[in-house]
């Protein structure tokens, strides 16, 4: 703590001097910044240091110290007043101290030790208060900032310190990334006390940029303020504001192992406009699932979504493509279809509204689905479905999960279909699907199944509505569909790799079975196929 300020007054000059010879007053935390011989010389000084102890002479000429404490108290009720008197005014001194006056000493009684005791006694309440007012201004300045404040509150916080500032105040919004509820309740945000390290942080900075204080929210995000009295463009400022930012993530990092994004602002004007920098902020650091985590963002080129009519259009027009797809049981297609939902409609409209409509009708579309196949539908409760959302942080995130349900799904409805065939045809199924890569006739299955290939062939029609050589068409333009989607391969490769000779005559098979070519289905990012 600051050393305490002490004032001085007494009409005897040689008092004066013995008080100031007494102790070794900034060995002991003081500083003696004023020496008064009458009331108004200590008024002024009073008025010009505001110190937090005053000790002063009860009888002085004209108006007394007892008048002077009165006076004094009044102004500030928090003051420490210590009386000096003599035995014949000790009635005159318990009267002070029923007005507010802290202690008294008999002033021909004055020791070193007495005079220690007393300040000591002083200065743990002043302490005490201090810790006290902080608590409250913090409290206070949180609601401001939240906008919780009301009048009475504004008139308690003293802002005097930051609007006298020509300059401007400065806005840190730190929040730990956490994940984003496609389903079920949100991750919360841990708390984090870390006033005293950051004050190490920037006990530093640039001249002219000044730390404030540090402010733990509600919500528990993290507030950090500071001033500015320099003139600077606004890259200026980012460039010299990024690293800060960047040293306040790395400290919260190490303190909790998790990663948080910012938001930095800045207003020259008042102070009082924190609420509304605040909540603009606190818009920005919702939407850090489209900018990804660990980002610090500069809300002067936030853009938040100014509509969203043109693509919750786009949005209805691509759910309607998944009912088919599923019905299919084509996880290929579901796949392509919520790649461009996510990459095409939802990243570019920066809508958390859009986001959360997507996500709920592609559940939904899923949900209704599964209940069709009589099989389980998408509960956040179960351990393979909470492993999966729980990572969810960012759109790509949120895209690879859904489809990764919808793939679980699927082939969930494939193995319950699998399971419903006799065991020779699920056999010859298993041997399309080991084997599509080579050439593959119906003799070659029914040899490895030991019967006939007129027996197969009519079991295998029978039971799945499809020839051998039609299944085994399936499982390969599947296979090349999901390749094709890499954007890896050669058209030539790819034909190769699920069983065709040539690529011409793979295209010819590719286009019977999706009404485009390869290179069109690639182009298109396997839309409509």
């Amino acid at each position: 703590m600051k050393e305490l300020k002490v004032l001085i007054v007494d009409d005897e000059i040689m008092a004066i001097e013995y008080l100031r010879d007494l102790i070794p007053w900034n060995e002991y935390g003081f500083a003696i910044v004023g020496e008064a011989i009458n009331f108004s010389q200590a008024l002024e000084l009073f008025n010009k240091h505001r110190p937090q102890i005053i000790i002063s002479d009860i009888c002085m000429p004209g108006i007394s110290g007892l008048e002077l404490c009165k006076r004094i108290l009044s102004i500030d009720p928090k003051v420490k007043i210590l009386l000096l008197t003599a035995y014949k005014d000790f009635e005159y001194a318990k009267k002070a101290i029923e007005l507010g006056v802290s202690n008294y000493l008999v002033k021909h009684e004055i020791t070193e030790g007495m005079l220690l005791e007393i300040l000591g006694r002083l200065k743990e309440e002043v302490e005490k208060e201090n810790n006290t007012d902080s608590i409250l201004k913090k409290h206070l300045i949180i609601d401001y900032i939240e906008g919780y404040n009301d009048t009475g509150n504004q008139n308690e916080v003293k802002w005097n310190d930051m609007e006298n500032d020509s300059g401007e105040f400065i806005l840190a919004l730190f929040k730990e990334d956490v994940r984003y509820p496609v389903m079920g309740s949100d991750s919360e945000p841990v708390s984090i006390d870390a006033c005293n390290e950051l004050a190490q942080i920037y006990s530093d900075l640039p001249q002219g940029l000044t730390y404030i204080d540090c402010f733990h929210l509600r919500n528990k995000h993290v507030a950090i303020l500071f001033s500015n009295d320099t003139i600077m463009s606004h890259g200026q400022f980012w460039n010299l504001f990024y690293p800060i930012a960047a040293k306040t993530q790395d400290l919260f990092q190490r303190m909790t192992g998790k990663t948080f994004s910012a938001v930095i602002c800045h207003d020259r004007q008042r102070i009082r406009n924190i609420t509304r920098l605040y909540k603009n902020a606190l818009n920005t650091l919702k939407h850090t699932v489209f900018y990804g985590t660990g980002r610090i963002v500069d809300l002067q080129y936030f853009t938040p979504c100014t509509s969203e009519k043109g693509y919750m259009h786009e949005l209805e027009n691509r759910l309607k493509l998944i009912p088919e797809a599923l019905k299919r049981t084509d996880s290929g297609k579901t796949g392509s279809i919520i790649d461009d939902i996510f990459s095409n409609i939802i990243l570019p409209s920066r809508s958390l509204k859009l986001l959360r409509t997507a996500c709920d009708e592609l559940l939904s579309l899923l949900n209704a689905w599964c209940r069709n196949c009589s099989i389980e539908p998408v509960q956040y409760g179960n351990p393979d479905m909470t492993k999966v959302f729980d990572k969810c942080f960012t759109i790509k995130d949120i895209s690879n999960a859904v489809r990764q349900i919808y793939k679980m799904k699927q082939d969930e409805v494939v193995d319950e279909k699998l399971g419903s065939y006799s065991q020779k045809v699920q056999n010859a199924i298993k041997y399309l699907y080991d084997n599509y890569r080579k050439p593959i006739t119906v003799s070659d299955v029914a040899k490895t199944l030991d019967v006939s290939e007129s027996y197969l062939s009519r079991i295998f029609r029978n039971e799945t509505g499809k020839t051998v050589l039609e299944y085994l068409t399936i499982i390969r333009i599947e296979k090349a569909k999901r390749l094709l989607n890499k954007q890896v391969y050669k058209i030539y490769e790819v034909a190769e790799m699920v069983g065709y000779n040539t690529s011409q005559y793979f295209s010819q098979v590719f286009i019977k079975m999706t009404g485009m070519n390869p290179l069109e289905y690639r182009e298109r990012g396997g839309q409509n196929g």
